[in-house]
Formats: C-alpha cells, structure tokens, sequence
C-alpha cells in the first residue's frame, strides 16, 4: 500500500504544485483571450499490447531429524560384513548377545536376541543406549529397558561394530553421528517473459490551466487476455544444494571429524532438493490511480506524460516433479530401495500443484501522443513501463480473509511421506562410505519464492474529452 500512497501523492502534489506555478500567467492569458479555466471530464479506451519480462527466484529448504553412521568414501562403517559370525572374544556373553544387531551370527546365539533387531538396527539407528540383552533371569527382549545397557558397555558395543577383532583400536576416521535436525538448502533462479493483449478504460477529470495545458486525474480498470500460447512462460527447474559442514566426534571420542553429512542424503538425486518440476507465472493488471499534464501545442496535436500506480495480481506455480526424501543408499539393496524402476527417495508430486499468490502496487511511467479531431476527439498511441519486486505468499484459502501486506508472506510448506517400509535381512548389503538412518518426525520441504517484473506496454488509444 505504501506504492499506492506515494503514486497518488505524486500525481496530485504534481499537478497542484503546476498549476500553482501557473496560475497567474493562466489567468492573464485567459483575460487576453476572452477564456476562462475549465474542468473537464473525459473516458478512454485503449488497445494495449504489454511484454514482460520476469524473473523467479526459489528458495527452497527441506528440514529433518537424523543421525549417522560415518566413513570415509570407499570404507565400510561397519567394521564386519552383514552377516558374519560373531567376533572373536564376544562369544556366549551379554555384549555378543547385544551385538545381534548387526551379526547373524551373535543374533541367533541362544535366540536371545529376535532377528528383527537385524533391520531394526539400520533402518532406525537405535543407538547403544537404548540396547540391552536378554537373559534366562530377566527374560527381556530388544528395546524393552534402555537402563539393561550400561555405560562401559555402551563403549563395548560401539567398539565391536567399528572393530570386531578383540584387542583393536577404537578407529579414529570413523563416528556414529547421533540424531540431529538438518537443514538442506538450495536456490534456483528462473528467467521468463511473455506478451499478452488487454484492452484498458479509463475515466477521469481534466483542468484546463491555460489554452494549452491542462492537468489530469484519472482511474482505470485494465482486461487482460491470457496467451495460452505465450512462448518462454514456463520452464522446468531443479534445486540443488551444497550442503553444511557438520563436526562430530571419531568413534574413539578423541577427534573431531567434519563432513557434509546432509549432501550425503541427497547424493542418489544428485544433491538435487527437487527435480523437474515445471514452474509458470502470471502477472495481471487490474486497477490504476494515474495522473499528468497534457500539452497542445497546436489545436490537433496532444502530447501527455503521466505518472501514479497501478495494481498488478501475480502467480507462481509449480507443478508435478520429483520432491528428494533424505536418505542414503548404502547400506541398503536396489530391489529395496526401487519401486517401479525409481527410488522411493523420491517423492512424485505427479498432478499436484504449489501456487504463490501476491499482489504489488508499483510507481508507472507513460508518455502518448495523439490527434486531435474537433477538439474532442484524440486518437494516438503510448508507451507505459513499471517494474516491481514481491514476495508472494502461498495462495490464501478461499474461506479466510487474504491480506496484501507482503511483509506477512507464507512460504508454502510440502510435507514429503515416509517411502520406507520393513526390511529384511536379505535387503541389507555391505555398504561404503556414508549411511543415514531413517529420518524421525515430518520431513518438510519449504520454498520461498520472489518475483521481479518488468512490463512495457505500448497502446492504441481513443480518448473522447467531454
């Protein structure tokens, strides 16, 4: 609304400010001449052709809880293949019974330990504390009392997963990350434009200052025609981010490691946020507070500029692509990992929509001149140009009240599923390098979106002054 104010004020302390400049010569003249000042009221129609040029800036952030196992490229975390026997040194005690969680072998000793502890353990990355062992005494099962573990055996466990053999060093490139929220960042910047046709009418007063020079007010209502098939008004866009650095302890507790732990879980989309999604944008005008001076200098000759604001209704719309669900393939299998030849990372947002409305009120600019038929009758051509940024707001729901106040702007919020389901022992592989567990909680994809416009018009008018 602030565009609106100083549009109108400008306009009107304009003219008043000219017309006080100009008053006194105007009233000579009109002595001279036997004429008097007049107010005048005229309607116009105008044919107008507009291009604009657009520019679309998309901030988009997916947030989620997870935590880690950590290691280098090409080195396994865990020190021992799925599936092995049970370490050296473990055997027919509680740790080994714990230690079910990752080796069949200890998994299966005495049936202590049920074999769902197998996946349970990579997919939610339970972590030590939360493990106990079942005896012939207390009759526990997996989970059942975190209070079962204590702390020198929490060190044990987390030893035997990163080193199995007894005796060996805890390792000091290796870490078990706990769960952490994450924030994902990306930016895309899309570039667009588009022509369209719309037909203006506008009403408005006129003073006559002087024979030659009158002053105008004026208010209009714009219909503009969508071209359906508007070349450059849609493009398909990705995100993709970089990633943080996050520092965490070795598993040996005595150094600290950084990496990028969150570009890890996008790597399979090729660190992309989304994906193919197909962005398009509208921008309408619709109302215009305007005013000027027109100059004649002769009697079928008039030339105008004017100034005010104009309301401009604006759209972004992102339709379909594919929305990344955090995650690492690792340590699972593809079969597991794959549904119908595509991740189950991957999130289709096949049919859907995410539109971001707002509406701006910026400062315009024109210039027209015109032939002058009998005094009352102008026919001519002109040229208008306004440029703006706004920052829209997800579309408002038809029931509650929408506000044009872009300082409120809500960025539109898309809380992706969960695609992962029980695995067995069977969709677990030795995997390399990073594994993330699966994410506890909403995993939310957010975008904030920016539009800067620039529209030229060029325009057909004929003005019939009364």
């Amino acid at each position: 609304m602030k565009n609106v104010i100083t549009g109108i004020s400008f306009a009107l302390v304009s003219a008043a400010a000219f017309a006080a400049q100009m008053g006194g010569t105007a009233r000579s003249l009109g002595q001279i001449s036997g004429k008097t000042r007049s107010l005048m009221a005229y309607v116009g129609l105008y044919g107008v052709w507009s291009k604009k040029n657009l520019k679309i800036t998309t901030d988009a952030k997916t947030t989620y809880r997870a935590g880690y196992l950590y290691a280098p490229e090409g080195t396994n975390a865990l020190a021992g293949d799925w599936g092995t026997d049970q370490p050296a040194g473990y055997a027919n005690d509680g740790n080994s019974r714990v230690l079910g969680v990752h080796h069949t072998g200890v998994a299966s000793l005495g049936g202590l330990v049920p074999a769902t502890a197998n996946t349970a353990f990579f997919v939610s990355g339970d972590m030590p504390r939360r493990w106990h062992f079942a005896s012939d005494n207390n009759n526990r099962l997996y989970g059942v009392n975190a209070d079962d573990v204590t702390p020198a055996n929490v060190r044990n466990m987390t030893f035997a997963l990163f080193g199995p053999n007894a005796g060996a060093a805890m390792p000091a490139n290796k870490a078990w990350v706990q769960e952490s929220a994450y924030a994902v960042h990306g930016q895309n910047v899309t570039e667009l434009e588009f022509s369209n046709w719309g037909l203006r009418l506008e009403l408005g007063l006129g003073y006559r200052i002087m024979d030659e020079l009158s002053l105008f007010l004026a208010v209009g209502r714009k219909f503009e025609f969508e071209n359906k098939n508007a070349k450059n008004s849609k493009d398909d866009i990705s995100v993709e981010t970089r990633g943080t650095d996050k520092k965490f302890r070795a598993a040996n507790q005595n150094a600290d490691l950084t990496a990028k732990l969150d570009l890890a879980s996008f790597a399979y989309n090729n660190n992309l946020l989304f994906s193919k999604v197909k962005v398009s944008a509208k921008v309408k005008e619709t109302f215009g507070v305007t005013g000027g001076v027109d100059w004649r200098p002769c009697p079928m000759l008039s030339l105008s500029l004017t100034t005010g604001v104009r309301r401009y209704d604006v759209e972004v719309l992102y339709q379909n692509g594919d929305y990344a669900y955090p995650g690492t393939t690792a340590y699972f299998q593809d079969a597991y990992l794959k549904s119908n030849g595509r991740f189950k990372l991957l999130s289709s947002q096949e049919d859907e929509s995410r539109r971001m409305t707002g509406v701006e009120w910026p400062v315009v600019f024109g210039a027209a001149v015109r032939l002058v038929v009998m005094g009352m009758h102008c026919i001519g051509v002109g040229v208008d140009y306004a440029a703006f940024e706004s920052k829209l707001s997800v579309a408002a729901d038809k029931s509650s009240k929408k506000t044009d106040d872009n300082d409120k702007a809500k960025p539109s919020v898309l809380t992706l599923s969960n695609p992962y389901e029980a695995a067995a022992a069977t969709d677990i592989k030795t995997g390399t390098g990073i594994h993330q567990f699966t994410p506890s909680g909403d995993v939310v994809n957010t975008i904030t979106t920016t539009l800067e416009v620039k529209d030229l018009s060029v325009s057909a008018s004929y003005v019939l002054t009364l």
